[in-house]
């Protein structure tokens, strides 16, 4: 993925490394981290990290949707049609 410098978020755009977590109800058991430069404020980070993805998937950021996790640190996103996941 890109990198560069951000103003008001993180310094750089990154997707991996998948991170190993505890199974949950409706969870996977490992996470992908994913780091933007947006803020964390009114929803910006959370379409940056759509479009992150989309692009990443190869896939328009229409069919990336959040489903949880709008206000947290841990966010879950549905990507329809499925698609196989690149490598990290």
């Amino acid at each position: 993925m890109p990198g560069g410098e951000g103003a008001a978020g993180g310094k750089r755009v990154t997707i991996g490394p998948v991170l190993a977590t505890a199974q949950a109800s409706g969870w996977p058991p490992a996470l992908l981290k994913v780091a933007v430069t947006a803020p964390p404020e009114d929803g910006k980070a959370n379409a940056a990290i759509i479009e992150v993805l989309a692009a990443w998937l190869g896939v328009k950021p229409g069919t990336v949707t959040q489903v949880a996790g709008r206000a947290s640190r841990e966010k879950k996103f549905l990507v329809s049609p499925a698609v196989k996941l690149p490598d990290v």
